[in-house]
This record gives C-alpha cells, structure tokens and sequence, in this order.
C-alpha cells in the first residue's frame, strides 16, 4: 500500500524541510543554501541529514522554535510524530498489497509499513535484504522515510525460513505493530 497522492505531497511538505533544517544544523549544506540546493544534494547528504534527526534530538526542537510560524502551516503533530520514530537496521521480509513487513532484528519486533509513493520492492534489488532506514507514524500508518543505507545484504533462505516463522508467530500473537 502508498500513501495516497495528497497524503505523498503532505509528507514531503513536512518532511523535506525538516531534513534541510538538518542539512544545515549539521553543516552537511552551508549557511545560505536553499531548498533548491537540498534536492540537488546526493542521496548520501540527504541519508546523513536524516541521521541527524533521529541521531541528535536537539535538531527537532531548535526547528520547532525556528519555524514556528511555517509549522502552524502545516501538519501541526509531524515533528512529534518523527520524535517518536526510531533509525535502525531492519530487515525488509517481505511485500504484500498492503504493506512491508519489517523485521527489527535485535528485538525479533515486526513491522507494517506504508511506502510512501512506490512499493518498497522497487527501490531494492532483492527480498529480504537488509538496511538502515527510519519508521515513525504518518495519517495513522506507519511508514518508512524512503531514505535507505545498505541493501546490498542479502539474507539466505535458512534465515529467511526463521525470519518468517517469527513473522507468523508474531502475528498469531498480536506483536506486529502497525503504528509506535
């Protein structure tokens, strides 16, 4: 499942300056940069600016005080809803219609993910793979920042077999979250 069109453009309204905020915070952009300069950085930049959201809590609030007035704009609990999310390495299981499954492997916690304009499988070159990427709830989903590291660790279908019992038992059990 994607966002829908309206809730895909209301996510990068929210989202994108958020990472520019970061960009410059960090000196990943220099001061003076514009927006414009953030969609021209590499996806390298734009992957080390989301790092320092979810790396450096103070990034969150000095954008809140800066941009009080823009974020009265726009959706008023988006960046209390990137607080609550997490950067971690998970594993990308699996692709239904409806959603991603991701594995935290650390905790065996399993995930229902919301892409936000093309399926998951369209970004990776296999499943299940591995990679670092940031979820935190958007409208009510849970969804992915669409910003990976990694994907290039495939698993192997004995761990895969394993991933997935869990992924069963999880949901026989009512562990899979689907928001935070």
């Amino acid at each position: 499942m994607l966002l829908s069109t309206e809730e895909s453009k209301s996510f990068f309204d929210n989202y994108i300056p958020l990472l520019f905020y970061a960009a410059i915070y960090e000196g990943i952009l220099p001061e003076g940069s514009s927006l414009n300069d953030f969609y021209e950085a590499s996806v390298e930049e734009k992957v080390a600016s989301r790092d320092v959201i979810f790396n450096n809590a103070e990034v969150i609030s000095s954008y809140e005080k800066d941009n009080a007035l823009f974020l009265k704009t726009k959706q008023p609990d988006f960046t209390d809803e990137v607080r609550k999310g997490f950067l971690k390495t998970f594993v990308v299981l699996k692709q239904t219609k409806s959603f991603s499954v991701f594995m935290e492997p650390e905790q065996n916690a399993f995930y229902h993910i919301t892409a936000i304009t093309e399926p998951i499988e369209t970004k990776l070159n296999y499943i299940p793979v591995l990679v670092e990427t940031a979820i935190f709830n958007f409208h009510n989903k849970l969804v992915y920042d669409g910003l990976f590291k990694g994907g290039n660790m495939q698993i192997g279908s004995n761990y895969k077999k394993q991933f997935l019992e869990d992924y069963h038992e999880a949901l026989k059990n009512h562990q899979v979250k689907e928001l935070l």
